[in-house]
Parts: structure tokens; sequence; C-alpha cells
């Protein structure tokens, strides 16, 4: 119940453009994006995140496309960093990957609980 609170919040946050990272590089949208992430990352059968090679994403919810936007990973700094389309302040995550398994961090600017993501 606690960890679907907490996505029930995050996507309410997402969707006033809380979610955000700038980058204009021209090319990859994403700057910095690393094949370690790209890929579907599952919450629940119905709510998950997308991660293309391209440096941009989408988070659905059953279903349906609830968000879209660019990212940039730093892997180095456990740090993932998300461009909301259509918003300019950037948000960054702490998170951890370990082999299918994408964990986004609780902690100063990441509220709640540490909220674990399945790769499929």
């Amino acid at each position: 119940m606690k960890k679907f609170l907490f996505s029930l919040i995050a996507i309410a946050v997402m969707a006033f453009g809380f979610v955000a990272c700038g980058n204009n590089d021209g090319g990859n949208k994403g700057g910095d994006a690393k094949v370690g992430i790209v890929g579907n990352w599952y919450y629940s059968d119905d709510i998950f995140y997308t991660f293309n090679e391209d440096g941009t994403g989408s988070y659905t919810v059953n279903g349906n496309v609830f968000n879209t936007f660019t990212y940039t990973e730093k892997p180095d700094e456990g740090q993932l960093i998300l461009n909301n389309e259509g918003t300019t302040q950037p948000t960054t995550f702490n998170y951890k990957l370990e082999g299918k398994k994408l964990t986004i961090l609780a902690g100063l600017d990441n509220w709640g609980s540490d909220t674990e993501y399945t790769k499929k």
C-alpha cells in the first residue's frame, strides 16, 4: 500500500511538470543516456517507465502514456535526470541499478520510500 501511494504521488507530481532536466545538444536529446537503463522498467504490469537509446522515454499507466520526457543517466554519480515534456525545471533522482532491478531511492529530493522497478 505504501508503494502504491508513493506511485500515485509520483504520478501527480509528474502531471504538474515537476520532473525535468533540459538538454540542448541538438542530437541525442538525453545527452549521456547509457545502455544500462534502456528498456522497460515495471513497477507493476500496468505502471512502467520506458527508456529509449536516444535519450527519450515515457511513463505509462494503465496502457496510456502518461508522460514523455528526455533523460540523462549519470551512473558514476548514481543519478537519473528527467526532463518532462513542456517543462524547464530539472529533477534529479538518485537511483541504483542492479541487473534487472532499478531502485529509485528515497532521500532529499526523492521524498517517500525507495521504489523498485523490474526490467522485462
